[in-house]
């Protein structure tokens, strides 16, 4: 409605229904020609807030081949995604998969870190999450282009998106998990998580010859092994082998992350010349759970849920258009 609409209707109100509509009908016209006068880009919703005004390019090192590639960011996301999840799995875990993908990469390249190749990221296991493009499916392909820019924030910074397999039950605090001081993430706590439906990551056992544990960790041989303290979630932090106390997450390290899938025990000893062990969960536990989120997306979770459940206090915000 024009402005000179809006006087011609308030001139009949006032002919019509006395002075007392007045008020009403001049408030109603201040309103109206205010609305009216806005420019049209004002009147419509603001577009989501960016941080970057294209997508990223980045260097990633083929460590089988010695090549380094150049590449958009997404393009990575897509590889990292299949490397990670299991395309079959629900579209909302397969989301969740590509923002905490996303946010790996994003949070690497504002603190400056590189490879030890020199590179933005490398294929290289030991020192970033699996990779591998060709595995990239059109669900996975879907995941990434629906989160497009999508990236996990706490205080207005690319958090540390850690993830692991299967928590066990509960995700334990960087420090616990992970056995080592890093900058404060107070997103990455004990979360309490239901059983994931993989049974034997679940619940697991594993022994190893106390010969070959002592020869490892260049100790004498023992006779009795014990948890003498535990984390937050109930992970062991320090263990006692006969009388050396060791690092629970250095432990497994040495003893293989295949073979001894947690430090979330639940028992620890010596029989037969054996160090037995069982456990729960697979993986150090930190940030999320994968199966965990498979779970959570097959009864209906949305991923920015799941996103939130792992990751408490941390915002999903568009890095790019």
């Amino acid at each position: 409605m024009s402005p000179d609409e809006i006087l011609a209707r308030l001139r009949a109100l006032l002919k019509s229904d006395g002075r007392w509509l007045l008020y009403a009908a001049g408030a109603a016209l201040i309103i109206a020609i205010a609305v009216t006068s806005l420019p049209e880009a004002q009147r419509k919703p603001a577009p989501p807030k960016t941080r970057m005004a294209q997508e990223p390019t980045i260097t990633l090192r083929i460590v089988g081949s010695g090549e380094t590639r150049k590449l958009l960011l997404e393009e990575y996301v897509a590889g990292a995604v299949a490397g990670q999840m299991k395309s079959d799995w629900p579209a909302e875990a397969l989301k969740a998969q590509a923002i905490v993908a996303r946010t790996f990469v994003v949070q690497r390249l504002f603190s400056g870190e590189k490879s030890r190749f020199g590179a933005d990221l490398s294929t290289d296991p030991a020192e970033s999450p699996p990779y591998d493009p060709s595995a990239i499916t059109s669900a996975v392909l879907s995941a990434v282009r629906q989160t497009r820019g999508l990236v996990l924030t706490y205080g207005g910074n690319p958090i540390l998106a850690f993830f692991h397999p299967c928590s066990g039950g509960k995700t334990a605090t960087a420090a616990e998990g992970l056995g080592a001081t890093m900058s404060p993430t107070p997103y990455l706590i004990v979360v309490t998580d239901g059983p994931c439906s993989a049974s034997d990551l679940e619940n697991w056992q594993a022994s190893f010859a106390v010969a070959d544990v002592a020869k490892e960790l260049g100790i004498g041989r023992f006779k009795t092994a014990s948890i003498i303290s535990r984390g937050p979630s109930g992970r062991a932090w320090t263990v006692l082998l006969g009388s050396q106390s060791v690092g629970a997450v250095g432990l497994r390290n040495l003893l293989g992350p295949d073979k001894m899938k947690s430090t979330l025990l639940t028992s620890f000893s010596v029989a037969d010349g054996q160090l037995r062990i069982s456990g729960k969960g697979s993986g150090h536990g930190v940030g999320m759970s994968q199966w965990g989120a498979r779970d959570r997306a097959a009864r209906g979770e949305a991923a920015r849920l799941i996103l939130a459940t792992y990751y408490p206090g941390t915002l999903v915000e568009r890095f790019w258009p």
